[in-house]
């Protein structure tokens, strides 16, 4: 992949809530121009410019957002900062943690920084695809530690684990565990898979609809099919 795509990625990542800050920020980028990108070895600065007649942020406001993620060759993973001033996008900053950054784009995920509880549904899923896995290490209090956050894959409801409750990443390293299917309420079939990370933790709940669309629904225990 090349960089600029794999920047365009990042930046409709974080910019892919629907509020209104989000959407406005949203039309300054698809104006913007690049007016420099600087790598430094352990990341990169992207500066933009925002045409003058695009409408700027109320009260022209100075805000940071940003996401984490995984990146392929990169152990420890990465870290996206978007700067807004004075209203206007103006510089992307991208980094790593005591490591360089890789000379090419390889595969990535994106994750939301912002962790939260796993629902009720999501947890239930998450203890029927561990109920057969071995080697796994997991908290005794797992259902009290674990912490979820919304993975990058157009609103099927991924999700990167944190069992400890903290976030931490290992990489893009990790092994498929164990998977299901079932039906969603529209009789789309999905596909649920657990990964695990080197070191045996839980790391993702990767959720694929066969049709790429929005996960409605998890059914039942008793309508979901363990298939590995």
């Amino acid at each position: 992949m090349q960089f600029e795509d794999f920047e365009k990625c990042v930046m409709k990542f974080v910019l892919r809530e629907q509020t209104e800050q989000s959407i406005l920020l949203s039309k300054q980028y698809d104006v913007a121009t690049v007016v420099s990108r600087e790598f430094t070895g352990c990341g990169f600065f992207t500066n933009f410019r925002v045409p003058n007649l695009v409408s700027a942020l109320p009260n022209s406001v100075n805000i940071e957002l940003g996401c984490l993620g995984e990146l392929e060759g990169v152990q420890y993973g990465i870290g996206f900062v978007l700067f807004v001033r004075q209203g206007l996008i103006s510089m992307l900053e991208g980094y790593v943690y005591n490591e360089k950054w890789p000379k090419s784009i390889g595969q990535f995920n994106l994750f939301d920084p912002r962790t939260r509880n796993p629902s009720f549904d999501e947890m239930r899923l998450i203890h029927l695809l561990i109920h057969n896995v071995r080697n796994l290490i997991i908290p005794h209090d797992l259902d009290a530690k674990i912490k979820v956050a919304d993975m990058d894959d157009s609103g099927m409801r991924g999700l990167k684990l944190f069992p400890e409750g903290s976030v931490t990443s290992d990489g893009c390293f990790k092994k498929h565990s164990s998977a299901c299917k079932f039906l969603d309420q529209d009789g789309v079939e999905v596909t649920a898979s657990l990964y695990l990370d080197k070191n045996g933790k839980l790391c993702e709940l990767a959720v694929r609809k066969s049709n790429f669309k929005k996960l409605i629904h998890i059914p039942e225990n008793s309508n979901i099919r363990i298939i590995t």
